[in-house]
């Protein structure tokens, strides 16, 4: 342990050694120091810290390369550095980097001796430069270029000899600048003004990096510092930051300098970074991208392994490697390992073509068959680029071959080549048809998992101008030949499924135009006949051949203007969300060239331009169409596309036309947006998804609610309101659905207008109605012994009469002051306040009801019982959530009209749907009415062979009505022989709300004759039935006789007794049989029995005792 400890040590102190001399060397210690290696995914990263940048050696301050700006407009501007301490001179370099504004004399540098005038220093610049020292002074010549940096460096000793240095290059010298004495020292150095600050002398212009040595420099040395990067080297006597803190007047300091840089610094910086690191970290090799495989970061002498690409979920995992190792302390890759990323037939393939023992058309067909059956094929990137590979090799065995023509020799006979021409076009065609297989989209998988994107089709494009040229020597060869025999020059096309190819010999003198494809309008290009009128051909021959490749989608994606995918982190990124939808390859890809005998041909600045026509793939909301060529001159790694000057662009709606002067490969890039874009006619407004189910589910729950409405009779004065305001709610949507939108009949769309109208209205009048309603009821309820006669005239004065005087007033009014819209079936959108005004004040007036009402059912809750209160403030809060929803729900439905949109549509559904939920649920689920008539009505299905009497409903009863005796709080009694009915104005419906328990009747003389009692009118007729659907102690009591009188034992206390009604079934009754009960006797306490006639009612009845 503590040999490592001192060895440890030892390393700190030589790091610290090494460390210094490295500061040591540079300028002032506070503007440089070194960096921390931080070990990134891609390669070394040298971070500084904040106001710091790494330079390729050291970590410099951003302030260090500053720039200090004068305007010279006066004596007021300048730098100073007061009494700087040094020892006394007797040589000195001054050397600077200057900007001047204009060809004027200035003063650039002066030094104030401490001794007088003859120790001063003054550097002067202008047409000619000036250099005085004391009472010497001379003239130099310069050549600065105003608003251009120059680089300035002056030597002097004492002894008289003086060199000037313009950009390290030798301006001036001499040797008559001699004196005596040395220049003393501890003196004040200017910039920008004489040490006598005359206005005359004022330096206009840019300074930077002025430093100061006590000794002459050496030119090698000077050019040294001139051609330096990193602004390393100060002078020992002043530097260039000394001079920040002097400034005075209207200085600028600006940082970064803006110095050009020298040619011998454009070496990468991060690489520098990550050999700097090495050598003290340890050697990596970086991320890189090869074999359609991302190999990340690896430490020297370690095998790194990954899964192939495309077979990643394989049985077994089949897997890449490739080495990192050393040299030279830096990280360098071995070619990777892919043996076992592709296929067996693709690996035959390889062996076949190395061996070189098969012919080239047969290992063509074997390749061909591999391209169209290969399993894998579809998802392997490793054969696909394998495949490319292959094709470009047998391309160029054929052109071997073919030597005579391939070599640009003289032409010779056919018959002498190696391969016929016959071969060669067989050659070429399945070629052609190869890559037709390796471009189909069906292969889009394994193109997706190639790296780097639009490498390898870029190869493919170099593998058919390879091909193309092979098959241009060939035709030219056979024409040579043939001419004087046929006369007629060959003309190839083959159209196949991603790829057209047009190939023909051509007489400049004699050509008469071309348009390939000529009916296709994916993408065309066009030769006009005069295209050769005033071509200049350096070859001299005026035979040649054309060649025209139109490339399909989605091979043109392939090659994407954006090598490098853009990803929007997030949104309103203002960098890259609309980066990636700019100037994308939009079109096919049309390629032309031209061959001669000595191979391809480069062509400039035609005369007479070519004709591209090309469709777009997307042709919606596009914009700023360019025509662009591929600029592949820096190999196939370093590709763009190329905004041409030479071709004028014409776009259309679907497609655009270029003119080019030069041929080349072209397509057609698009931004994918367009900021002008506007719909075709006017946006206009459209019920979508959303609002449609909204808007039906509504109209289903106020329909089913009106049907259980009319179907269980219910006539009182509260139900009669809800059905009145489903109508309305009905109407309203079932309108609003159907004829928003049409505006195909004008007279049809204002019909639909007013009725909108109206509807709107009378729904806000009938919700009013509700609240009016509820108040009346609770105020009578609680007010008023007995219910007192309520037309329901009035309402329907409110509900449907006030809106359509509302709306006819409002539409006479504005019937010429455009009431109608002009885009939809409604009012318009500057009359709007007609629909919203009156709803708003009908509103209002609902909810200062409803807040009323409220109040009342609070102050009188303690003379109702539990089942009362709970039916009123259902009917309460049903009203309070149906203005509520009103609101919200139409509220959004009138924005969606102007607001085109799917999210208010989706708000106005989403509230509509609970309008109506609610609606269906308080008004009329919860209503007591509808509820006990629902059980009813379920009771009747659980009975058969009765025929029950209906007991009519009284319009007039209101369910919060207390139920009130006979007799009580009257001053009359009540006949005890008087029969009654349930018509009977005292019951008023089916059940008083306050319906009494059973009680037995005791048979003990003080409370009334025994049924013991032979003389007693009590009669016991008592049936047993086992198979009742009533509980199991149910007991069914029948009787014969108009009027049963009943006795209940004591047992049977509680007990539901129900009563029905014998008759026969085919018996002719035109009346209802309805139960017929004599009074009791007043002040004797009566028994009460629930009867039921088994079918829809149940009544309370008072038997006699």
């Amino acid at each position: 342990m503590a040999i490592i400890f001192y060895v440890f040590l030892i390393s700190c102190g030589l790091w610290s050694h090494v460390q210094s001399d490295i500061i040591s060397s540079q300028c002032h210690k506070g503007f440089y120091k070194l960096p921390k290696c931080h070990n990134t995914p891609e390669m070394y990263f040298c971070k500084c810290g904040p106001g710091f940048v790494w330079n390729g050696e050291v970590c410099a301050a951003l302030s260090a390369n500053s720039r200090l700006e004068f305007d010279g407009k006066d004596n007021r501007t300048f730098t100073v550095l007061l009494g700087k301490a040094f020892s006394a001179l007797q040589a000195f370099t001054i050397t600077m980097w200057l900007k001047v504004e204009d060809y004027g004399n200035s003063t650039v540098l002066s030094y104030n001796g401490t001794n007088g005038a003859g120790h001063d220093i003054t550097v002067g610049v202008g047409r000619y430069g000036n250099l005085r020292v004391g009472s010497n002074s001379v003239d130099f010549p310069l050549d600065l270029v105003p608003k251009k940096w120059g680089y300035l460096s002056i030597t002097y000793n004492i002894s008289g000899e003086w060199k000037v240095y313009q950009d390290s290059i030798l301006k001036g010298h001499g040797r008559n600048m001699s004196r005596s004495s040395l220049i003393q020292g501890n003196g004040d150095w200017i910039l920008g003004q004489s040490k006598y600050f005359t206005s005359n002398q004022s330096f206009a212009g840019s300074l930077s990096h002025v430093n100061i040595w006590n000794e002459t420099l050496t030119k090698s040395e000077i050019v040294q510092i001139h051609n330096n990067c990193y602004f390393k080297y100060c002078g020992n006597l002043v530097e260039w930051v000394d001079f920040r803190g002097g400034t005075r007047g209207h200085m600028k300091l600006r940082w970064p300098s803006g110095i050009p840089t020298p040619a011998s610094c454009e070496r990468d910086v991060a690489e520098m970074c990550d050999g700097y690191c090495s050598d003290n970290n340890g050697t990596k090799c970086v991320r890189d991208v090869s074999h359609n495989v991302l190999w990340e970061r690896a430490r020297a002498g370690k095998q790194v392994t990954y899964t192939c690409p495309g077979l990643e979920h394989s049985k077994p995992p089949r897997q890449a490697y490739r080495n990192c190792t050393s040299i030279d302390k830096l990280g360098h890759w071995s070619q990777p390992d892919m043996s076992a990323c592709v296929s067996s037939k693709h690996k035959e393939l390889m062996r076949l073509v190395e061996e070189g023992y098969e012919s080239v058309y047969n290992l063509t067909e074997r390749l061909l068959e591999i391209t169209i059956s290969s399993p894998e094929r579809n998802r392997n990137p490793t054969d696909l680029t394998l495949e490319v590979s292959t094709l470009s090799k047998l391309i160029n065995l054929t052109k071997q071959n073919f030597l005579p023509m391939y070599l640009g020799d003289d032409i010779v006979d056919v018959a002498d080549y190696e391969i016929s021409y016959d071969e060669v076009n067989d050659f070429a065609n399945t070629a052609v048809k190869i890559v037709s297989q390796i471009i189909d989209s069906s292969r889009r998988e394994a193109w997706d998992a190639t790296k780097p994107r639009g490498t390898l089709a870029l190869q493919v494009l170099h593998v058919m101008d390879s091909l193309q040229e092979l098959w241009a020597a060939n035709l030219l060869a056979n024409f040579a030949t043939n001419n004087e025999t046929n006369g007629e020059a060959e003309i190839i096309r083959i159209i196949e499924k991603n790829l057209a190819l047009h190939i023909s010999v051509e007489n400049m003198q004699k050509f008469k135009g071309i348009q390939f494809p000529k009916t296709d309008k994916k993408g065309c290009a066009s030769f006009p006949s005069n295209f050769f009128t005033n071509w200049t051909n350096n070859a001299g021959s005026e035979i040649l051949v054309l060649s025209i490749t139109r490339y399909n989608n989605p091979f043109a994606m392939l090659l994407p203007n954006n090598p490098d995918p853009i990803i929007v982190k997030h949104y309103r990124d203002m960098v890259y969300e609309h980066a990636h939808k700019e100037d994308n390859i939009n079109t096919v890809i049309l390629s032309q060239r031209f061959y001669n005998e000595a191979g391809r041909m480069e062509v400039f600045n035609m005369s007479v331009p070519i004709g591209l026509s090309m469709e777009y793939v997307e042709d919606f909301n596009v914009s700023n169409p360019a025509c662009v060529s591929l600029d592949d001159s820096n190999g196939v790694d370093d590709w763009k596309w190329v905004v041409q000057a030479e071709c004028d662009v014409t776009a259309t709606n679907v497609g655009a036309k270029c003119k080019c002067t030069k041929p080349g490969i072209y397509a057609i890039t698009t931004d994918m947006y367009d900021v002008n874009w506007r719909p075709e006619g006017e946006p206009r407004f459209t019920i979508t998804a959303a609002a449609y189910i909204g808007i039906l589910v509504n109209l289903i729950l106020s329909g089913a609610s009106l049907v259980l409405y009319i179907k269980l009779r219910c006539n009182t004065d509260t139900v009669a309101v809800h059905r009145n305001l489903a109508v309305s709610m009905f109407s309203l949507h079932f309108l609003f659905l159907i004829g928003v939108n049409r505006k195909e009949v004008e007279i049809v769309c204002q019909l639909l207008t007013i009725a909108i109208h109206y509807f709107f209205s009378a729904t806000f009048c009938w919700i009013c109605n509700e609240a009016f309603n509820l108040y009346v009821e609770v105020i009578n309820s609680i007010h008023a012994d007995t219910q007192q006669q309520r037309p329901m005239l009035r309402y329907y004065i409110i509900g449907w009469g006030f809106p359509a005087v509302l709306v006819g007033a409002l539409l006479g009014s504005n019937w010429n002051n455009n009431y109608f819209s002009e885009e939809v079936c409604f009012v318009n959108n500057q009359h709007v306040w007609l629909l919203i005004g009156p709803a708003c004040g009908v509103w209002a007036i609902t909810t200062v009801v409803l807040i009323y009402t409220g109040r009342d059912i609070m102050e009188s809750a303690y003379s109702k019982d539990r089942e009362e209160n709970k039916n009123v403030w259902n009917h309460c809060k049903g009203c309070w959530v149906q203005i509520t929803l009103m609101v919200i729900a139409w509220g959004f439905g009138l924005c969606s009209l102007k607001i085109y949109g799917l999210v208010v549509q989706i708000l106005f559904a989403m509230f509509d749907i609970l309008q109506g939920a609610f609606f269906f649920m308080f008004f009329c689920m919860l209503n007591d009415e509808v509820s006990r008539a629902l059980k009813d009505h379920r009771l009747s299905f659980t009975k058969v062979n009765v025929k029950s009497p209906k007991l009519a409903r009284s319009s007039k009863y209101s369910i919060y009505r207390r139920y009130v005796p006979p007799g009580v709080g009257s001053s009359s009694e009540p006949d005890p022989s008087e029969s009654y009915s349930s018509k009977s104005d005292e019951f008023r419906g089916r059940r008083p709300i306050r319906r009494q328990k059973f009680r037995p009747i005791d048979s003990s003389p003080e409370k009334g004759p025994s049924s013991d009692d032979p003389s007693s009118p009590i009669k016991h007729v008592m049936l047993n039935m086992p198979d009742s659907p009533y509980s199991e102690n149910s007991q069914l009591i029948k009787s014969d006789e108009p009027n049963t009188q009943i006795e209940i034992p004591k047992k049977r206390r509680g007990l539901r007794i129900k009563f029905e009604s014998l008759v026969e079934s085919n018996a002719d009754y035109k009346d209802e049989v309805k139960p017929k009960i004599r009074d009791t006797p007043i002040g004797q306490e009566a028994p009460k029995i629930e009867i039921s006639d088994g079918l829809e009612q149940q009544t309370e009845i008072v038997t006699t005792v």
